[in-house]
């Protein structure tokens, strides 16, 4: 029964804290609004958090370390996408932009 209760104490923490986040004055804060990187940050570490405790209370090291292998396995991949999509983004317009230029000066040539 204590397990129940611990594990309901945990997910109220989770939905508290996403509370927060998503009503916190970031704008006022920060002069600016989070990007979407910093609110997937911020997202999985209000889920993670809550299920970090409860595992670290109930002794399951090996799960803890998985748990914690598995976000960070994770977050890389979803900054290397998003790397990765900013370099093909840069590349398509830096290739429009050879491409418009190119013609332009064909035009002025003629």
């Amino acid at each position: 029964m204590i397990d129940v209760l611990m594990i309901a104490i945990a997910a109220l923490i989770a939905v508290l804290l996403l509370g927060v986040e998503h009503y916190w004055p970031w704008r006022p804060m920060l002069g600016r609004s989070l990007g979407n990187l910093e609110c997937y940050v911020a997202g999985v570490l209000a889920l993670v958090l809550p299920m970090s405790g409860l595992l670290a209370i109930w002794g399951q090291w090996v799960e803890l370390a998985a748990l914690w292998a598995i976000v960070v396995a994770g977050g890389l991949a979803v900054i290397g996408m998003y790397a990765l999509d900013s370099w093909l983004t840069w590349r398509a317009r830096a290739h429009v932009s050879e491409e418009i230029e190119g013609r332009l000066h064909g035009a002025i040539d003629e």
